[in-house]
């Protein structure tokens, strides 16, 4: 069967980390806040958007009793950033949060991990703060307070980050914070350098933080812009540049601000958001703006906590599940591979027009799976299961699902584009089948599509699902096809 691919946005990712006030007592919650726009030593790489961002950002956390440290521009600088860290914690307290949000271009160095570019960065990828460098700083502050969370707003992008301009776009500007190192393998293909040409990397295991957190064993919240093979944008808004995923961050904190306030300012124990609620409204406001094509995350381990809390002890009760777009359902990355992993052979992107590849999905724990595609047409199609009959979704521990279900059979694109897969994992029938039957009978390629799913760049479903946080697990991949002279001879394939 023949799939159409869509052009992949440039996206990014953005560091923060939350802390907030909780509880009666006087507390200095502490936030150190970075925005780059101007790099000095790498020519053509400045952006525009970075410091308006750190300036809503710290605006939105002083509003929730923090004290904020800004470093912008030439302030920011590697070791300034670290040793702003340092300085929090000679003086935060056990009962005290901390937050550390960055604004700027990321990157991916020699080794796989992500890093991001700081103001005297260079040619050189030593100079940039890497991922280890900046966990070793947040663990080392980790036992010194009650919680540290970070959003990252910033690309730390693989083998697909585009940025490609779209015809008919009517925005002012749309621009990606990444930065290309000369040591990674990865290209990013611009309207600027058409022929340049792409080596394909593994496209598996992408919408995971863990390059950021060591795999998520200090207990530290990472919320960031873009899953690991996309980069994040930022973009005009009424006339103010700010990055895309920064932008509704900001809004949402400030609807938990508003609610702590209601309550007379109490901790976050009193206000009922957790990191997936904000997650989840994030996510289909990022994609309204990205041609669903930049997908935030949040740590595993933190879906389900208060926001700005630790991830200690009992979680909070369940509230009663609450109606979810199906946009944002669709949009919203709440990976656990040990409860569900969608995995592509071959384990590669992009991928030549006209080169087979094939999807195995394997669950981990007893549900109801639901895998999803949307191709260059902008439909949502219902790839399992193809009855659209909840029966035939059940699924049992350790089972296999595999498209096609045949293995000699395999599927081919006709045509260059971008496809983001989706594997639904949910852990109770009723939301499934609220799913199901959103989808109209197949159509003339065999797949049900989306009742009203399907929107353009902007818009959003109407329909909703009632969902809750221990619902549902998700895996996807965000796969691109290109012309065989625009993928490098050497990929190693």
């Amino acid at each position: 069967m023949q799939r159409n691919f869509s052009r992949v946005a440039a996206s990014r990712v953005l560091t923060l980390a939350l802390v907030t006030t909780g509880g009666a007592a006087v507390r200095a919650d502490q936030a150190v806040v970075v925005g780059i726009n101007q790099y000095p030593q790498l020519p053509g790489a400045n952006l525009s958007g970075c410091v308006n961002d750190a300036s809503n950002m710290g605006a939105t956390l002083s509003q929730m009793g923090f004290n904020v440290t800004k470093l912008t521009d030439g302030q920011a600088k590697r070791q300034a950033i670290l040793d702003a860290i340092v300085a929090v914690q000679g003086k935060i307290q056990p009962n005290e949060r901390f937050v550390f949000s960055f604004a700027g271009h990321g990157t991916k160095h020699s080794d796989g991990k992500g890093a991001l570019v700081v103001n005297d960065s260079a040619k050189d990828e030593s100079t940039d703060l890497g991922a280890d460098a900046l966990f070793a700083q947040l663990k080392e502050l980790k036992g010194h307070c009650k919680s540290v969370s970070v959003v990252l707003d910033s690309c730390f992008s693989g083998a697909m980050s585009r940025a490609f301009n779209r015809p008919g776009d009517p925005v002012k500007y749309r621009k990606a914070r990444f930065y290309k190192r000369r040591s990674t393998k990865d290209f990013v293909l611009t309207a600027a350098d058409p022929d340049t040409k792409i080596t394909p990397e593994p496209v598996n295991n992408q919408d995971n933080t863990n390059q950021w957190d060591s795999g998520g064993q200090a207990g530290i919240c990472y919320f960031t812009a873009a899953s690991g093979k996309e980069v994040a944008e930022e973009n005009d808004f009424s006339g103010t540049a700010s990055g895309i995923f920064s932008h509704f961050v900001a809004a949402q904190l400030g609807v938990v601000a508003a609610k702590k306030a209601a309550l007379g300012n109490a901790g976050a124990e009193g206000v009922g958001v957790r990191w997936g609620d904000v997650l989840t409204s994030v996510s289909g406001d990022v994609a309204a703006q990205t041609d669903s094509l930049q997908h935030p995350t949040v740590s595993r381990s933190f879906f389900k906590t208060l926001v700005f809390e630790n991830n200690e002890g009992a979680p909070a009760p369940d509230p009663q599940p609450a109606p979810v777009p199906v946009w944002n359902l669709y949009n919203t990355s709440h990976a656990d591979a040990s409860k569900v992993s969608l995995l592509m052979t071959p384990n590669k992107a992009p991928i030549k027009v006209g080169e087979k590849f094939r999807f195995d999905t394997t669950v981990g724990t007893d549900g109801y799976l639901v895998i999803l595609e949307r191709g260059v047409s902008g439909k949502i199609n219902l790839l399992f299961p193809m009855s659209r009959k909840l029966d035939d979704a059940q699924v049992k521990a350790g089972q296999t699902v595999s498209i096609p279900p045949q293995k000699e059979l395999a599927i081919t694109n006709d045509r260059p584009g971008t496809e983001y897969v989706k594997a639904i994992l949910f852990t109770r029938d009723v939301p499934a089948t609220d799913l199901l039957k959103k989808f109209n009978a197949p159509e003339g390629n065999g797949f049900a599509t989306l009742n009203t799913g399907t929107r353009a760049l902007g818009q959003r479903s109407r329909d909703f699902i009632m969902v809750s946080a221990d619902d549902w697990f998700t895996s996807d991949i965000t796969m691109q096809v290109l012309n065989a002279d625009q993928i490098a001879d050497n990929a190693g394939q």
